[in-house]
């Protein structure tokens, strides 16, 4: 594989990307491109036994071959994954260290790059009669982000004529696979699809009953609802964060319920939500396509992945945050260090809402919330800080070179707050929901309005947990934009 080949991928991958054809014969040209992309991924026994033959030149006595096949190894659009990983494995000591060492250079692997551009440009653009093409291209993911990029390919392209493919998918062992069938499915035949989809209900995994319980409360199917009641105790938080979304907005219904709370303090929740089933289940009105609301969960109970932590006046890597953070049933602790954890995004106008405590037995604790955060990350980033400091939560405090417009608005410092506190003992949860709109800033603690920022900057900031070497635990984190 030349260099000039790799070249040639990455050209059609931006082009897929960027293109739009505006003529059928610019259509037909993108389909070839997309199944030249997809063919990499099913190499002829030609091209096989040639990688092979390079593999086996990295243990070569003779250092010229060596680096020759090394090289040619790294140039492949699509790495030879699985046989490098079985050298890996192996006995021999050169083979085993150049093999590691492609794996290495090639750890973001430019195959499933060019597998998300195909099936981004197949959404896209509407590119029809690629569903088989797009269903085989799947047994090649590697990385689980390009499944995000799948339902809507297979969506987009399918036809009438691929109805018998579809159903044949929705039993496919792998459940992303299920999920983007049944979506597939349900965009061709609509009502004409829930007789398919029914059994996947009971789906032994409950990602695939959520999916499909929510694609069929949007067309107002009653055996929806006690699917998603059932998921409602789910073990993930994401899980029975859209359920309870799902079942209020085909309801209308509101309970005493939330996705975030322990177990023991879900059951009520629940049980409301069984009784309701069971007496109005049958009969009630429900409104679909269901209207959910755009909140947000800036914390979906298993990573950090969308936040950047701040530590010791450096940036953590990514990939060791872990000692920063624990999670445990929809709580996120934040364990003991000096610097914050930031949103990756930033937000403009929107009602932040969470829950937080500082854990039984302390005798005080230290922290808060960063709104309106810019530039570099630093000791002092700019921002306004938002005080849960052990009774003065409600204060803000002005970091770095935060300023508010002439005219403006701001009280700072200890005390700043506008009435006496309204915290409740260690160990108890508060709720803090801060706003902001149109370059106003208003607190409440537990309910209580205990501050308000006018004229603050009017433009995105990021939102961060500032955190002085205290533990604290958070849950019930969503943000809803207001624009």
């Amino acid at each position: 594989m030349s260099r000039h080949c790799l070249t040639r991928f990455w050209s059609i991958a931006v082009m897929l990307t960027c293109t739009v054809p505006a003529r059928a014969a610019e259509t037909d040209q993108m389909i070839a491109h997309v199944r030249s992309v997809f063919k990499q991924f099913s190499p002829s026994d030609l091209e096989r036994r040639q990688t092979l033959i390079l593999i086996r030149r990295l243990g070569d006595k003779r250092f010229a071959v060596r680096e020759a096949a090394m090289n040619q190894l790294l140039l492949q659009p699509v790495l030879p994954i699985a046989e490098l990983e079985q050298v890996v494995a192996g006995s021999d000591a050169e083979r085993r260290a150049r093999a590691a060492l492609i794996l290495e250079r090639r750890a973001h692997d430019h195959g499933q790059q060019f597998l998300r551009s195909a099936f981004h440009a197949i959404s896209q653009y509407y590119l029809k009669g690629l569903a088989a093409d797009v269903i085989d291209a799947t047994v090649h993911i590697r990385d689980d982000s390009v499944w995000n990029t799948v339902t809507a390919a297979l969506t987009a392209t399918a036809e009438s004529d691929d109805v018998d493919l579809l159903r044949g998918a929705i039993a496919d062992p792998r459940p992303r696979m299920r999920i983007a069938a049944a979506r597939a499915l349900l965009a061709l035949l609509h009502e004409d699809a829930i007789a398919d989809l029914l059994p996947l209900l009971e789906d032994e995994d409950m990602h695939v009953r959520l999916e499909v319980a929510r694609a069929l409360a949007d067309l107002g199917e009653r055996a929806a609802l006690e699917t998603l009641v059932e998921l409602l105790d789910a073990p993930q938080l994401r899980i029975r964060w859209h359920a309870i979304q799902t079942l209020r907005g085909v309801s209308r219904r509101k309970f005493d319920y939330s996705p975030a709370h322990e177990e023991e303090q879900r059951r009520d929740g629940i049980a409301q939500w069984r009784k309701w089933l069971e007496s109005e289940g049958q009969t009630a009105k429900l409104y679909f396509p269901v209207q959910v609301a755009a909140e947000q969960l800036l914390f979906n109970g298993k990573d950090m992945d969308n936040w950047v932590f701040f530590v010791d006046n450096a940036v953590v890597d990514p990939d060791k945050t872990d000692e920063f953070w624990s999670a445990d049933d929809g709580v996120l602790t934040f364990e003991p260090f000096y610097g914050y954890a930031r949103t990756r995004e930033e937000y403009l106008n929107y009602r932040l809402s969470l829950e937080y405590r500082w854990p039984e037995g302390s005798t005080t604790g230290d922290g808060g919330i960063h709104i309106f955060q810019t530039g570099p990350d630093s000791v002092r980033p700019t921002c306004l800080e938002v005080q849960t400091h052990c009774g003065n939560a409600g204060d803000f405090y002005r970091i770095g070179s935060f300023q508010v417009a002439a005219g403006g608005e701001l009280r700072t410092g200890v005390r700043s707050r506008l009435q006496e506190s309204s915290e409740k003992p260690i160990g108890q949860w508060n709720k803090l929901v801060i706003q902001v709109t149109s370059g106003v800033a208003t607190v409440h603690v537990n309910d209580v309005l205990q501050n308000k920022a006018t004229g603050c900057p009017q433009d995105p900031g990021a939102i961060a947990f500032r955190v002085e070497r205290y533990s604290f635990d958070v849950r019930d984190l969503t943000l809803l934009p207001l624009d």
